[in-house]
């Protein structure tokens, strides 16, 4: 999937990690998380993917040309 953050996208990818957690890959680096917001019969919303990349370009995960992306 293709997010919109501010003046740039981001390829945004849900990883199978073999594990309980939930991993996703932002640009090609992968952030793991405990918990993520399911559906009933246990798919990963959409909105929370998009949100939880978003989150990590704010926390300075991703970077540009040596400065964050925001």
């Amino acid at each position: 999937m293709r997010i919109r953050h501010g003046d740039h996208e981001h390829d945004v990818f849900l990883l199978d990690s073999g594990t309980m957690d939930t991993e996703i890959e932002v640009d090609g680096v992968s952030v793991t998380y405990t918990e993520a917001d399911r559906t009933s019969d246990g798919l990963v919303r959409p909105c929370w993917l998009k949100e939880s990349a978003r989150q990590a370009c704010d926390d300075g995960l991703l970077e540009d040309d040596d400065e964050l992306v925001s």
